[in-house]
């Protein structure tokens, strides 16, 4: 519900729609964390929280990976059913409602 307080503050304003979802999405993407260039141990945190996400999403049965030949003719036969992605990774405190240090890379 945080997240969307600023959204409702800057519909007040009325703007078009268009320069509302820019803004909004500006903002949330300033908070993100780039996958790489990172020191050692910083990059090393970003990696796990990678694997910990892909891991959750195969558990899950979000997904299903395809390998190879199988995987060219599925997608020759499927093209809708192939999309592209990314990780977003941010900053979370360690404990709900607390501030985030941005050197800390515990967090």
């Amino acid at each position: 519900m945080a997240d969307i307080n600023p959204l409702f503050e800057s519909w007040d304003q009325r703007p078009n729609i268009e320069v509302l979802v820019a803004n909004y999405m500006q903002k949330k993407q300033s908070k993100e964390i780039a996958p790489t260039g990172h020191s050692t141990d910083v990059q090393k945190v970003v990696d796990d929280s990678k694997a910990v996400e892909w891991q959750t999403l195969i558990e899950k049965g979000a997904l299903k990976l395809h390998y190879g030949k199988k995987a060219q003719q599925l997608k020759v036969k499927y093209p809708e059913r192939f999309m592209g992605g990314r990780f977003v990774i941010t900053r979370k405190p360690v404990e709900e409602n607390q501030h985030v240090n941005e050197h800390d890379p515990s967090v």
